[in-house]
């Protein structure tokens, strides 16, 4: 137990504490560390397809290659030959695919078939635009139509928490912090 002006701080108090920080300095304009959470967003326009972008975060599938976990900027990838490069694309589909689940009325809406990964020259050039994927995150990105009222987000076994952000237009984002093995609805209407 820690002791501050005679009050005392147990352990217990202090985990909550410290999540909380993470999650509001998250909001403040920067993010919680990769390593803490996977990302998904939800953008929702009435006027187009609503568009879903899973963050896979590369470092962490590049351990095998030698490229630290934690890294956060985009320096690791100049390390692997093409061939690697592309064999983590390949990995961050499967890892989507095996993590998550989009569901409406019992069906998973997330197959191999409809989750569209760019190549890599795009991820590269995404990751120079202010609106693009994270740095040194690969994203895949699953469309649904509009007819959808809602859906539920299946989050398999995992060693991080996922945020899943929906935006709208005219709203400030709605942001969840969902454990492994946790489920979120979410209202699909813009």
């Amino acid at each position: 137990m820690l002791e501050d002006g005679g009050l005392v701080y147990p352990i217990a108090m202090r985990v909550p504490v410290l999540t909380v920080f993470l999650i509001c300095f998250g909001a403040m304009g920067t993010s919680a560390h990769d390593s803490l959470y996977n990302y998904i967003e939800v953008r929702i326009n009435p006027d187009s397809e609503i568009r879903i972008d899973f963050s896979v975060h590369g470092p962490e599938l590049a351990i095998t290659y030698g490229v630290d976990p934690l890294t956060t900027d985009t320096s690791w990838l100049d390390v692997l030959s093409p061939d690697q490069a592309e064999k983590l694309l390949d990995d961050a589909g499967s890892f989507i695919l095996k993590t998550f689940q989009v569901c409406s009325a019992d069906e998973n809406l997330l197959t191999a078939s409809d989750l569209f990964l760019p190549t890599l020259p795009e991820v590269k050039e995404s990751w120079k635009m202010s609106e693009g994927a994270r740095p040194g995150s690969f994203v895949g990105t699953l469309l649904l139509p509009t007819s959808l009222e809602n859906v539920t987000f299946q989050y398999g076994k995992a060693d991080k928490r996922l945020m899943l952000v929906v935006t709208r237009p005219g709203s400030f984002p709605k942001v969840y912090d969902i454990g492994a093995e946790q489920s979120q609805k979410i209202d699909l209407s813009p």
